[in-house]
């Protein structure tokens, strides 16, 4: 007896037969070829645009101390930067360890209500923000929306996800960097960041760098190629 395994659209289901041989029927549709021909030439290469992301992490930055250092160099594009701040390590808070790594822990789904102050960005050596950033919550969502109508995302602000009072007690902070001219973005350029701990406890940090890449798809061969330098727009 053999037996052949069909898989259905939402489950697998195996049936024993004492057949010998199996004839699967599957229809097909052919494209007139002038046709398929313009198609091709018309659709050929598929352009898809995406956001990706690079992360760094630091640990046990003091109470009151102050961070400055060059988290990314070589990027191209960047769109955003989300710093999530954590409470410190063993050295300075008695937990045993990192604190998304506590089973009694809701980070790293959730934040603590940690305070950072003189938040600057630096793109390429020039100063992303007016002015150094004591972040409130209105600043919070001022950054979001700036990239939500520049990147045309969602990042759940707009739709109730991150209240103030969720805010205040799960801080993210976040700074939109896509403001800039068209050959800036098309250079690798270095991201600093600087920040003072304004917390009673000393931090661990990771930083989030969200950047445009893009990649060609050829719908008849099917290959992919990836591009790094591109024009971005909505």
């Amino acid at each position: 007896m053999r037996v052949y395994t069909f898989v259905c659209t939402c489950m697998h289901v195996r049936v024993s037969t004492i057949l010998p041989n199996c004839r699967l029927y599957y229809s097909q549709v052919t494209v007139d070829p002038q046709k398929s021909i313009d198609y091709v030439q018309r659709n050929r290469n598929k352009k898809v645009i995406y956001r990706s992301f690079v992360t760094n992490s630091y640990t046990n930055i003091a109470s009151n101390g102050s961070f400055n250092a060059l988290v990314n160099s070589g990027i191209t594009h960047p769109t955003t930067l989300l710093i999530c701040p954590f409470i410190g390590t063993v050295a300075t808070s008695g937990f045993g360890d990192f604190q998304w790594k506590l089973p009694f822990d809701t980070c790293p789904a959730t934040m603590s209500p940690l305070s950072l102050t003189n938040i600057q960005v630096g793109i390429g050596g020039q100063n992303v923000l007016n002015s150094t950033l004591n972040m409130t919550y209105e600043n919070f969502l001022e950054q979001v929306n700036l990239a939500e109508q520049l990147t045309s995302s969602d990042f759940g602000v707009s739709t109730g996800l991150i209240s103030q009072g969720y805010w205040k007690m799960s801080k993210w902070y976040f700074v939109n960097v896509e403001r800039g001219n068209i050959a800036d973005k098309l250079q690798p350029r270095n991201i600093n960041v600087s920040f003072t701990n304004n917390s009673n406890v000393a931090i661990d940090v990771i930083i989030f760098t969200f950047y445009i890449d893009q990649l060609t798809i050829d719908v008849e061969t099917g290959i992919v190629t990836k591009n790094f330098f591109f024009k971005y727009c909505y």
